[in-house]
Protein backbone atom coordinates (compact mmCIF):
# COMPACT_ATOMS: atom_id res chain seq x y z
CA UNK A 1 0.00 0.00 0.00
CA UNK A 2 1.26 3.52 -1.06
CA UNK A 3 1.19 6.22 1.87
CA UNK A 4 2.51 9.09 -0.46
CA UNK A 5 2.02 10.43 -3.58
CA UNK A 6 5.84 11.00 -4.24
CA UNK A 7 6.47 7.39 -3.34
CA UNK A 8 3.59 6.36 -5.62
CA UNK A 9 5.03 8.10 -8.99
CA UNK A 10 8.52 7.46 -8.13
CA UNK A 11 7.50 3.16 -8.21
CA UNK A 12 4.96 4.07 -10.99
CA UNK A 13 7.39 5.64 -13.37
CA UNK A 14 9.81 2.65 -12.81
CA UNK A 15 7.15 -0.08 -13.82
CA UNK A 16 5.87 1.93 -16.72
CA UNK A 17 9.79 2.17 -17.91
CA UNK A 18 9.34 -1.88 -17.54
CA UNK A 19 6.11 -2.25 -19.15
CA UNK A 20 7.09 -0.01 -22.35
CA UNK A 21 10.54 -2.06 -22.30
CA UNK A 22 8.71 -5.23 -22.14
CA UNK A 23 6.47 -4.05 -25.29
CA UNK A 24 9.05 -3.11 -26.99
CA UNK A 25 10.77 -6.65 -26.71
CA UNK A 26 7.50 -8.18 -28.85
CA UNK A 27 8.55 -8.19 -32.42
CA UNK A 28 5.37 -6.84 -34.48
CA UNK A 29 5.07 -10.60 -36.42
CA UNK A 30 4.66 -12.17 -33.27
CA UNK A 31 2.44 -9.60 -31.45
CA UNK A 32 -0.68 -12.05 -32.20
CA UNK A 33 0.63 -15.35 -31.20
CA UNK A 34 -2.04 -16.79 -28.30
CA UNK A 35 -1.17 -20.33 -26.20
CA UNK A 36 -2.69 -23.08 -27.36
CA UNK A 37 -6.35 -22.72 -25.00
CA UNK A 38 -9.69 -20.85 -26.10
CA UNK A 39 -10.27 -17.44 -25.04
CA UNK A 40 -6.78 -16.92 -23.77
CA UNK A 41 -5.32 -13.54 -25.10
CA UNK A 42 -2.55 -12.42 -27.49
CA UNK A 43 0.52 -10.67 -26.49
CA UNK A 44 -0.61 -7.47 -28.30
CA UNK A 45 -4.18 -8.40 -26.76
CA UNK A 46 -2.45 -8.33 -23.19
CA UNK A 47 -0.36 -5.61 -23.68
CA UNK A 48 -3.82 -3.35 -24.86
CA UNK A 49 -5.26 -4.47 -21.60
CA UNK A 50 -2.38 -2.91 -19.76
CA UNK A 51 -3.38 0.17 -21.79
CA UNK A 52 -6.79 0.22 -20.91
CA UNK A 53 -6.78 -0.99 -17.90
CA UNK A 54 -6.36 2.48 -16.12
CA UNK A 55 -9.42 3.70 -17.44
CA UNK A 56 -11.30 0.34 -16.17
CA UNK A 57 -10.31 0.90 -12.82
CA UNK A 58 -10.99 4.59 -13.27
CA UNK A 59 -14.52 4.11 -14.88
CA UNK A 60 -15.46 2.09 -11.24
CA UNK A 61 -14.02 4.95 -8.80
CA UNK A 62 -14.53 7.83 -10.58
CA UNK A 63 -11.02 8.50 -11.85
CA UNK A 64 -10.37 9.69 -15.38
CA UNK A 65 -10.49 9.00 -18.39
CA UNK A 66 -7.17 8.74 -19.36
CA UNK A 67 -7.45 7.32 -22.90
CA UNK A 68 -10.26 9.82 -24.38
CA UNK A 69 -14.05 9.17 -23.20
CA UNK A 70 -14.48 6.26 -25.24
CA UNK A 71 -11.14 4.18 -24.52
CA UNK A 72 -13.40 0.83 -24.35
CA UNK A 73 -14.48 1.00 -28.11
CA UNK A 74 -10.99 1.12 -29.09
CA UNK A 75 -8.94 -1.42 -30.59
CA UNK A 76 -5.17 -1.90 -31.02
CA UNK A 77 -3.54 -1.65 -34.62
CA UNK A 78 0.54 -2.40 -33.90
CA UNK A 79 2.56 -2.87 -31.16
CA UNK A 80 3.72 0.60 -31.50
CA UNK A 81 0.31 2.22 -31.20
CA UNK A 82 -0.31 -0.03 -28.01
CA UNK A 83 3.04 1.33 -26.83
CA UNK A 84 1.71 5.38 -27.14
CA UNK A 85 -1.71 4.23 -26.08
CA UNK A 86 0.06 2.66 -22.77
CA UNK A 87 2.45 5.66 -22.51
CA UNK A 88 -0.30 8.59 -22.86
CA UNK A 89 -2.80 7.14 -20.41
CA UNK A 90 0.11 6.05 -17.85
CA UNK A 91 0.76 9.79 -17.91
CA UNK A 92 -2.01 11.10 -18.09
CA UNK A 93 -3.29 8.70 -14.60
CA UNK A 94 0.59 9.97 -13.21
CA UNK A 95 -0.47 13.64 -13.59
CA UNK A 96 -4.05 13.42 -12.28
CA UNK A 97 -2.49 11.62 -9.39
CA UNK A 98 0.25 14.07 -9.09
CA UNK A 99 -2.13 17.28 -9.43
CA UNK A 100 -5.35 15.96 -7.50
CA UNK A 101 -4.56 13.45 -4.90
CA UNK A 102 -2.58 14.07 -1.44
CA UNK A 103 -0.97 11.93 0.89
CA UNK A 104 -4.10 11.79 3.45
CA UNK A 105 -6.52 10.96 -0.41
CA UNK A 106 -4.58 7.23 -0.42
CA UNK A 107 -6.28 6.78 3.20
CA UNK A 108 -9.61 7.15 1.75
CA UNK A 109 -11.53 4.03 1.01
CA UNK A 110 -12.92 2.78 -1.71
CA UNK A 111 -14.89 -0.14 -3.51
CA UNK A 112 -13.39 -2.20 -6.46
CA UNK A 113 -15.53 -4.70 -8.27
CA UNK A 114 -16.71 -5.30 -4.37
CA UNK A 115 -13.39 -4.94 -2.60
CA UNK A 116 -13.16 -2.71 0.04
CA UNK A 117 -9.40 -0.46 0.24
CA UNK A 118 -7.89 2.26 0.74
CA UNK A 119 -6.82 4.45 -2.24
CA UNK A 120 -3.27 3.89 -1.46
CA UNK A 121 -3.94 -0.24 -1.80
CA UNK A 122 -5.94 0.03 -4.81
CA UNK A 123 -2.62 1.47 -6.64
CA UNK A 124 -0.49 -1.02 -5.35
CA UNK A 125 -2.68 -4.06 -5.87
CA UNK A 126 -5.12 -3.16 -8.34
CA UNK A 127 -2.82 -0.67 -10.53
CA UNK A 128 0.52 -2.16 -9.88
CA UNK A 129 0.05 -5.71 -9.06
CA UNK A 130 -2.72 -6.00 -11.97
CA UNK A 131 0.07 -4.74 -14.29
CA UNK A 132 2.87 -7.52 -12.88
CA UNK A 133 0.69 -10.06 -13.04
CA UNK A 134 0.45 -9.61 -16.94
CA UNK A 135 3.81 -8.83 -17.88
CA UNK A 136 4.41 -12.33 -15.88
CA UNK A 137 2.03 -14.15 -18.12
CA UNK A 138 3.84 -12.09 -21.43
CA UNK A 139 7.10 -12.93 -20.18
CA UNK A 140 5.97 -17.13 -20.24
CA UNK A 141 4.71 -16.43 -23.66
CA UNK A 142 7.33 -14.94 -25.48
CA UNK A 143 9.90 -17.69 -23.76
CA UNK A 144 7.65 -19.90 -25.02
CA UNK A 145 7.75 -18.48 -28.66
CA UNK A 146 11.68 -17.85 -28.42
CA UNK A 147 11.56 -13.98 -28.06
CA UNK A 148 13.96 -12.84 -25.89
CA UNK A 149 12.93 -11.40 -22.54
CA UNK A 150 14.03 -7.90 -21.19
CA UNK A 151 15.11 -7.90 -17.55
CA UNK A 152 12.76 -5.78 -15.51
CA UNK A 153 14.26 -6.05 -12.34
CA UNK A 154 17.75 -7.29 -12.75
CA UNK A 155 19.44 -9.04 -16.03
CA UNK A 156 16.66 -11.79 -18.04
CA UNK A 157 18.38 -14.89 -18.86
CA UNK A 158 18.94 -13.44 -22.16
CA UNK A 159 20.95 -10.22 -21.35
CA UNK A 160 23.09 -12.65 -18.89
CA UNK A 161 23.83 -15.02 -22.22
CA UNK A 162 24.28 -11.59 -24.43
CA UNK A 163 26.80 -10.05 -22.07
CA UNK A 164 28.59 -13.54 -21.81
CA UNK A 165 27.86 -14.36 -18.35
CA UNK A 166 26.14 -17.76 -16.34
CA UNK A 167 23.61 -16.83 -15.32
CA UNK A 168 22.86 -16.83 -11.26
CA UNK A 169 21.95 -20.62 -10.38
Amino acid sequence: MFRNVKDFSENWNSEVDSTIKLFNAIPEEKSEIVMNAPGLRSLKAIAWHLAQTLDAIGGQLRWGPYLGENWHEMSPGSMLDVIEAYRKGSAAFLADVEKNWTDTDLGTIETLWGHQMSRGGVLAEFVIGHQCHHRGQMTIIMRLNEIKVPGLYGPSYDEWMDMGKTPLE
